[in-house]
């Protein structure tokens, strides 16, 4: 038992650490990134646009890598102070020797890794806010795929099926990364 405190306790140092340099770094506010929300008017059609018009945009800012990084490590920190720890203090034989799991990792996951893959996104040039909500929707559904197969690890070829999906989702999450990477010079 003594050995997981340990570990948390590093986690939460080495976490902090990262949320300090991210939240202290003197680029951290000034390298935001603006993305747009089209407008369309589907009501003006022409031979010019036959489906819809633009009508105007939409720009919000998100906040820089370095931000956003910062506060997956600030959410990792309250996960492992007031979920991980208690649960290993108080549950633990239950969490890890009776049901095998722990369906709250997921809900971190489903909030940390959604913002790294909007991070990545954004840095290889993702500039639609409709395709970062797409992000979010999908980061969440992925991290529901990994909670799923925790849970039925012992059903066999179910698993397969969870598995195919997620690699489907995160697929699609990276794509933009992978299209970024692939057509930069």
């Amino acid at each position: 038992m003594l050995q997981f405190f340990v570990l948390h306790g590093f986690a939460i140092f080495l976490h902090g650490m990262c949320a300090i340099y991210a939240f202290s770094n003197e680029n951290a506010f000034d390298a935001s990134f603006d993305v747009t929300m089209t407008l369309l008017d589907f009501k003006n059609r022409s031979v010019d646009a036959p489906y819809f018009d633009v009508k105007d945009y939409i720009v919000f800012e998100m906040p820089s890598v370095i931000v956003l990084h910062g506060i997956v490590a600030v959410v990792t920190i309250v996960f492992h102070l007031f979920v991980y720890f208690p649960l290993h203090f108080s549950h633990a034989e239950r969490v890890w020797y009776e049901s095998e799991s722990c369906p709250l990792r997921w809900v971190e996951y489903a909030i940390t890794c959604t913002l790294m893959s909007i991070s990545s996104n954004l840095a290889a040039g993702v500039q639609d806010f409709n395709l970062i909500l797409f992000i979010i929707f999908t980061g969440v559904c992925l991290q529901f795929m990994g909670l799923l197969i925790e849970q039925f690890k012992y059903y066999g070829s179910i698993i397969w099926l969870f598995l195919t999906f997620g690699v489907l989702l995160d697929t699609a999450i990276s794509w933009p990364v992978v299209w970024g990477t692939l057509s930069g010079d």
